[in-house]
């Protein structure tokens, strides 16, 4: 199988995703046959310019089978893009904050059966901005 089932990091949903990044042997040998089902179709015999059409097709096979697994990889319900989140955190949590926002102002949110908020973990500890408001309060309180 080129896809398999797994389950996003973020909102813990079940999808597919496409495992295969680049060209195989299969491929090769596809690109192969139809760049000589080409080649007898226009020219009607052997001809060299048969390895352009090769190298086309290679190119072109690649670029499909590329774009695929990359399109397939943020996960449809949140967001989450594993490959931006690696590269860039904050504009892997933006993008996901931006999908849940835009999801949350739809009408149907709460009736569609992949709510992406459903399996969220809740925080057991306040955030860092959170902290730091209850410690100035206290510091105010004390004045």
């Amino acid at each position: 199988m080129q896809s398999e089932r797994c389950y996003c990091a973020f909102c813990k949903h079940e999808r597919r995703v496409y495992t295969k990044k680049h060209i195989s042997f299969v491929n090769f040998l596809l690109s192969i046959l139809a760049s000589a089902t080409l080649m007898f179709a226009i020219w009607q015999s052997f001809d060299a310019r048969v390895v352009i059409l090769f190298a086309l097709s290679l190119i072109v096979a690649e670029i499909f089978i590329t774009i695929r697994w990359r399109v397939t990889l943020p996960c449809p319900h949140c967001g989450f893009d594993p490959i931006l989140y690696v590269r860039d955190p904050k504009k892997a949590c933006e993008k996901v904050n931006n999908t849940i926002g835009l999801r949350r102002q739809q009408s149907n949110y709460l009736m569609r059966g992949k709510n992406p908020t459903q399996y969220l973990a809740r925080r057991s500890k306040p955030s860092v901005k959170e902290e730091l408001e209850r410690r100035t309060q206290e510091n105010t309180s004390l004045l």
